[in-house]
């Protein structure tokens, strides 16, 4: 399954240095895979994470002077952190192994393993996220809340999650190709093809989670430049195929393990650990998907407008200086990141957030807000009407609501044509 080019070529000082501190470097930020790829091996990963999880804080606290637990960091902060104690972990490696190893001509059989785990990493990476975009998952979906929200309103991140929402059939593209890359990549022979699809792929995906502050800056950063090591060795070749418009020298393989019987289980051993991985994802998101996908079937969900408001035993009017009042109620999807939300919009134009609990057995809602748990009951006089009542902030209040037609926004209404 996997072949290499040996050669007794020495290697100088300054290429041993620059392997050590990359490898060193890379592979702590790949490792524990594969070990954390699948439930039963996690055991074995755990003592990394725990190392982890003890160095980081200490080189946030004397480098950095990161007081704060690392539970309430934003993500930037963390992965700068994790990024730099990687860096550390590597120079004194490097020093170590520079020191202790000086007989060695070269490291090429090392090297070979090292772009071998690189390349099954990468590709892992991409099944996870290709296989949340052909089932269309990532992003999210249109749902009421986004609909109704302006949008200047809007995060950066929020915007750009909303374009992909909006489009099945550009997620599974997107989903495919991630795909195809990652499978490409695994056989030497078809790895440099793979790395090209992977390379447009990922500078797009690094493109976006920086300019539009989305999470996961630095991972994406570090997988594209995965795909830039595992190209190295074949820098020349490209070269002269698409820029100097000469002829390139064929790659010349041997096997990497000479044993027959030795390279076979482990072509048996990496071909089994593909399919367990692809077979995982595809359970967990069709699951995910059955899950979600019916967001709009759920109780309650939609945008409803207030035919009446009464408080007490007064119908109060539409003013624009009532904070109490409600002009609008969203009732959006609970998905398996969390529980249904609700945003309660108010006659002052302020809107009240909340996850909900939604008993369709009593007919309650019940709201947290600001630690304050708030229950209301509610009931359908029929299909184009909700009804609630019960104590709001000290007022016991009685609202009539009117569903909104969904069809009336062109992203709900417009599909692929």
């Amino acid at each position: 399954m996997e072949h290499l080019t040996t050669t007794a070529n020495k290697w100088t000082s300054i290429k041993r240095i620059f392997f050590f501190f990359f490898f060193a470097y890379f592979v702590l930020f790949c490792f524990p895979f594969p070990f954390d790829s699948f439930e039963f091996s996690m055991p074995v990963a755990k003592p990394f994470h725990s190392f982890k999880n003890w160095l980081i804080p200490i080189v946030g606290k004397y480098f950095f002077g990161i007081k704060t637990p690392f539970e309430e960091a934003s993500e930037i902060t963390y992965w700068l952190v994790h990024m730099f104690s990687i860096f550390l972990l590597s120079l004194v490696i490097t020093v170590i192994w520079t020191v202790f190893d000086r007989k060695r001509l070269n490291y090429e059989k090392l090297e070979q393993w090292c772009l071998l785990y690189l390349r099954f990493y990468l590709a892992f990476i991409m099944f996870t996220y290709g296989m949340h975009k052909v089932f269309p998952m990532q992003g999210g979906f249109i749902t009421a809340s986004s609909l109704e929200k302006p949008i200047g309103m809007l995060e950066p991140a929020d915007l750009q999650w909303t374009f992909l929402a909006y489009s099945n059939g550009y997620k599974i593209f997107c989903g495919l190709i991630e795909m195809v890359g990652g499978l490409l990549i695994l056989w030497r022979r078809t790895a440099t093809l793979g790395d090209l699809i992977l390379m447009g792929v990922l500078s797009i995906v690094v493109a976006l989670n920086f300019y539009f502050d989305i999470n996961m800056k630095f991972p994406s950063l570090h997988y594209l430049l995965v795909t830039l090591i595992i190209l190295w060795k074949d820098r020349q070749r490209l070269v002269n195929l698409f820029i100097l418009n000469r002829l390139t020298v064929p790659q010349v393989y041997v096997p990497l393990i000479r044993s027959p019987k030795w390279s076979r289980l482990l072509s048996v051993f990496l071909i089994s650990l593909v399919i367990c991985k692809l077979y995982q994802k595809t359970e967990i998101n069709n699951k995910h998907w059955k899950s979600v996908s019916a967001f709009d079937k759920k109780p309650l969900y939609g945008i409803y407008t207030t035919d009446y408001f009464i408080r007490g035993i007064d119908t109060t009017l539409p003013l624009q200086s009532d904070s109490l009042r409600w002009k609008k109620i969203t009732i959006d999807t609970d998905t398996y990141w969390g529980p249904p939300r609700v945003y309660v919009h108010l006659s002052t134009d302020s809107i009240i957030t909340s996850q909900v609990q939604i008993d369709t057995i009593q007919k309650t809602i019940q709201f947290e807000i600001m630690k304050d748990s708030l229950k209301l009951n509610w009931s359908k006089p029929d299909s184009n009407h909700l009804f609630f009542s019960g104590k709001w902030k000290h007022d016991f209040i009685q609202v009539m609501m009117k569903k909104y037609d969904l069809t009336n926004y062109p992203l709900h209404r417009e599909k692929f044509k």
